[in-house]
């Protein structure tokens, strides 16, 4: 399945140790992880149709480096 949103590859990701993917739509958003995920890629998504706990979690996973990937929608701006 090709995302026409999402400009990486895989070969270009694993160029870099850490990356954040912004995408416009949460289902474009969550087929991205689960894509990635299929992969083998450590991945994380945050979007608006998760609850504020869900949100919170990803952006630590993220941020500790349990995953190297987040996927994120405009929500994403709103976090440091």
């Amino acid at each position: 399945m090709i995302l026409p949103t999402t400009k990486y590859t895989c070969s270009s990701l694993s160029s870099y140790s850490f990356r954040l993917l912004w995408n416009l739509l949460f289902r474009t958003c969550e087929r991205l992880r689960l894509m990635l995920r299929e992969l083998g890629f450590r991945s994380t998504a945050l979007h608006a149709q998760m609850s504020q706990n869900d949100r919170l979690g990803s952006l630590a996973k993220f941020k500790t480096e349990i995953v190297k990937i987040l996927i994120t929608t405009d929500v994403g701006s709103r976090y440091e």
